[in-house]
């Protein structure tokens, strides 16, 4: 009996039709919140507080009289009293992006408040093709809009009428010139709120009527307005939004613009959006550019660029444009670009077709196209670059600018990850991180997925986590994982994905990836000035930079950075403004033989001496050969400038000139190979020179090294391999016996961000973990003796590309914790003690073959007392008035540090 009531109540309120008064929402009387005493004019529809038609335009509008009929349209949790009512649209031009919607509604059958409405899903389904106009039975797009995001406005006259304003989480994106249908269902439980239903009204939109769907009534599948109710009806209902414009331009101007690329590799080895300058630029470029560098870094083979999956347009998808840069210079070399596309149809992506082929050993650079009308009845379509670089040599390739005609495609059900965030590229050992990653739903459905987080080193899984995730359509989280703590082993590589397991609409966003290597190096601080071209020595407290270029001129500055302070400060200033030029440190003194001077306009041929103790400088006569970027190093007690380029007379130099202090220069045999920009290092009074530059277009590989004690020059690879890259603009450091070579240039102009070291013993070279940025014409210096936390190696500012100076210190602090102790044995070696706990003083004796520096370490690592240059068998003392209590360390300098724990007595 009542289920008969409640059947015939709803029939009652269904077949009801109230007699049309024929005025638009402008007559329509004003309309109050649904909480009583606040009004709001009908003319301003007001979505979270906010105007709608001031700042968004109408679409289309189907405006019913306020005493139009209304039909149920609900979705139930009890489903004998779920409804449907759907309208057609067909957007006009190249589309419209829907953003928020106004629809009309009155509620009967003990209908309560729209406080009970969890949410309205606005649904979009397509037209039969077997029987148009008409809906097929399921929606593509389903957009759930939260209580949060609509506003019920009651009817002033009638307090069962509203007006519903909501805003879609999602923008709905629909391709103009074809018929779509679309339903606001709002979720109202009957048993709980009653029933609620969408007026309609005969003639307010485009003569074509509605169509619902009620299976508890029999109406099922869809039904005509006329069948069901007796009339035309249409759905009263306003789109907001704007017109889509067809045109896709990827100008990269943002980042890659939903682009991916396939290889994994980082810029240079892989695509990525970078500085348009690096090389010549396409056409057009603005500020950024979509390029690959392979050949100056990274392992050979192809990765390929691929945009977005589009929604070609039937009539306006007729070519892909783009300004193309791509370097193949002349040759056989096998480095080629292939332009091309791939569909969608049938549900599978099909094979990629390539559309276009730039030949290896050419050179383009301009505006291109490849048509594509062939293929724009297709579902989808994805548009390719494709770099093969199967030769180690200077090409590369950008494109920017990709023009389209077609829509960016958005899935319904597509859950992906946005990015890896924690770690980097590069992570310090044994440092514990947070493994992060940022997860997003790009569907237009709410999605309940699990999340992933995947580390695996050498193939095998070291760390796995996963968590449970809901987000509405459009929004994203990010999750940080459970710590993790990095490997000690310097080098490691870890590979690490992010992804998702939902089975959804686009695969291709369901995974990142990326590479993390346990890397030493990291930013430690940064100097007072940009600087590049300049000078840096380290007297065994203290590191001074000197002079060198900051973008606009070059510098006479002196900045000192005392380790003990952690501080900058700074010293007397060079006599003369310089850049591009070398130093050393022998005893108290820090000699600069000359360099370039943008005031003096011209090379220096001078040489500068600055006292340490003393903070000033004099200057002294120069070689007779003026030269920038030669190399200078300290050895047998003597100073050493080396090669090197004069600019006025184009000569690049091979010479080799002493300095003994006291006496003056002396010219000593020619090196091998002239070369400029060499890195250098000194071993047991023996310096070596490698890679640089001939001053005019050849960089260098060549390695050669002088014997300071006999002036002799050796160029020999069976003594000392050659460099594995040609390369020039390196920095070098020495630390525990072992050079490092860092960054530098290769032969295409990139810097880069390699680091080498050499080993002795196998004469070979090989890499360490590559740099955190990349530079050239910066200078390096081994730090040792100081302690834990600054013993390592340095590399100072440099250039990032072109004359773009940076402050940055990179360092690899590569020591264990702790002052090492080397055992009687060993250091007797060096240094005889008489008594290792002294009252007062202690004395000791230099027992090395050759000239060294002994410093005095107090338990926190600084240094309290420094002796330069003791020569064997000179006897000193440590203590002193000024000196207190405590524990201390004697160290030996140079080819080995040997350390002794000493303990004074007050």
């Amino acid at each position: 009996m009542n289920r008969k009531i409640v059947l015939l109540l709803l029939c009652f309120a269904l077949l009801l039709v109230s007699e049309p008064v024929g005025v638009d929402e402008q007559q329509a009387e004003g309309l109050t919140k649904q909480t009583p005493g606040t009004y709001l004019d009908v003319q301003k529809p007001v979505i979270e507080g906010r105007e709608l038609k001031g700042i968004k335009g109408v679409l289309w509008a189907q405006i019913p009289d306020t005493t139009a009929s209304s039909y149920a349209c609900q979705l139930d949790s009890l489903y004998p009293f779920e409804s449907d009512i759907v309208d057609d649209i067909i957007p006009e031009g190249a589309g419209w992006v829907i953003d928020s919607v106004t629809s009309y509604w009155s509620n009967w059958n003990t209908f309560r408040n729209w406080g009970n409405v969890p949410n309205i899903h606005f649904l979009v389904y397509e037209d039969s093709v077997l029987a148009s106009p008409h809906p097929v039975d399921s929606p593509f797009i389903e957009v759930v809009v939260p209580q949060a995001n609509f506003t019920a406005t009651m009817f002033a006259t009638d307090t069962s009428r509203f007006r519903v304003d909501m805003e879609l989480p999602i923008p709905v994106i629909l391709p103009g010139g074809v018929r779509y249908w679309i339903e606001v269902q709002p979720s109202c439980d009957y048993s709980v709120n009653g029933q609620t239903g969408w007026m309609e009204q005969v003639g307010i939109g485009n003569l074509q009527e509605s169509y619902n769907r009620f299976p508890f009534l029999g109406i099922d599948p869809w039904a005509t307005a006329t069948t069901s109710f007796g009339s035309t009806y249409e759905a009263g209902f306003i789109l907001y939004g704007s017109i889509v414009s067809d045109t896709i331009i990827w100008d990269f101007e943002t980042g890659l613009q939903g682009w991916t690329h396939t290889n994994g590799q980082p810029f240079p080895g892989g695509w990525d959006v970078e500085f348009s300058g690096i090389h010549t630029p396409p056409p057009s470029a603005d500020d950024s550019t979509l390029w690959i560098d392979a050949d100056a870094y990274g392992p050979l083979g192809a990765d390929t660029a691929w945009s977005p999956a589009i929604v070609p347009n039937a009539v306006s998808t007729q070519w892909v444009k783009y300004g193309v840069e791509f370097y193949g210079s002349s040759g056989t070399y096998t480095d080629d670009l292939y332009v091309g596309i791939r569909t969608f149809t049938g549900g599978m992506w099909n094979a990629p077709v390539e559309l276009k082929h730039y030949v290896q050993g050419t050179y383009f650079n301009g505006w291109d196209s490849v048509d594509v009308s062939s293929y724009n009845t297709a579902d989808r379509m994805q548009i390719y670059f494709c770099y093969d670089d199967s030769y180690s040599y200077g090409y590369w390739s950008g494109v920017d600018n990709i023009t389209v005609n077609g829509q960016i495609y958005v899935s319904s059900h597509d859950v992906g990850v946005v990015s890896i965030d924690e770690p980097g590229a590069n992570i310090l050992p044994s440092t514990p991180f947070t493994p992060t990653a940022t997860y997003k739903n790009f569907g237009s459905n709410p999605e309940t997925f699990d999340a992933y987080y995947q580390i695996d080193s050498a193939a095998v899984t070291v760390y796995l986590e996963t968590v449970n995730l809901t987000l509405n359509p459009g929004d994203d989280t990010t999750v940080a994982f459970t710590d993790h703590t990095s490997g000690s082993d310097v080098g490691i590589v870890y590979d690490i994905f992010a992804y998702t397991t939902l089975v959804d609409d686009n695969p291709a966003n369901d995974m990142k990836s990326q590479t993390t290597t346990i890397n030493p190096w990291q930013v430690v601080t940064n100097m007072p000035q940009t600087l590049m071209d300049h000078a840096v020595v380290f007297d065994g407290s203290d590191i001074y930079v000197l002079g060198g270029y900051n973008g606009a001129t070059s510098l006479d500055s002196v900045f000192i950075y005392k380790q003990s302070k952690g501080v900058w400060s700074r010293g007397a200033s060079m006599p003369v403004d310089l850049c591009m030029f070398d130093a050393c440190v022998l005893g108290d003194t820090i000699y600069v033989p000359g360099g370039y001077s943008y005031g003096g306009g011209a090379i220096q041929d001078y040489l500068y001496k600055y006292s340490i103790s003393g903070n000033n400088w004099v200057t002294s006569a120069g070689t007779g050969e003026p030269a920038w970027f030669y190399a200078c190093e300290a050895a047998n007690g003597k100073v050493y400038k080396i090669g090197g380029f004069d600019i006025a007379t184009s000569t690049l130099w091979a010479s080799t000139w002493e300095y003994t202090p006291g006496a003056g220069w002396t010219k000593k045999t020619d090196m091998p190979t002239a070369t400029e920009l060499a890195v250098r290092w000194e071993r047991n009074d023996t310096i070596y020179i490698a890679g640089g530059h001939d001053g005019t277009a050849s960089p260098r590989f060549v390695t050669q090294f002088y014997d300071a004690l006999n002036n002799a020059w050796t160029q020999n690879t069976s003594l000392f391999a050659y460099l594995p890259n040609t390369i020039w603009g390196a920095g070098s450091a020495v630390y525990k016996d072992t050079v490092y070579v860092m960054g530098g240039v290769y032969p295409s102009g990139s810097n880069v961000d390699t680091v080498l070291y050499y080993v002795y013993s196998t004469n070979t070279w090989n890499y360490y973990p590559n740099l955190i940025q990349s530079v050239y014409r910066a200078d390096g210096i081994g730090v040792e003796g100081i302690g834990s936390g600054f013993d390592g190696i340095y590399l100072f500012g440099g250039s990032t590309g072109g004359f773009i100076p940076i402050t940055d210190v990179q360092a690899a602090k590569v020591v264990t914790a702790g002052v090492d102790e080397d055992s009687d044995e060993e250091f007797l070696s060096y240094i005889s003690v008489s008594m290792s706990i002294g009252k007062n003083e202690i004395k000791f004796t230099y027992n090395g073959e050759l000239p060294k520096n002994v410093i005095v370490i107090d338990i926190t690592g600084r240094i309290v007392e420094r002796y330069n240059n003791v020569r064997p068998g000179t006897t000193l003392s440590f203590g002193g008035n000024d000196i207190s209590s405590g524990i201390y360390f004697l160290s030996i300098e140079g080819d080995r540090n040997s350390t002794r724990k000493i303990t004074l007595i007050r």
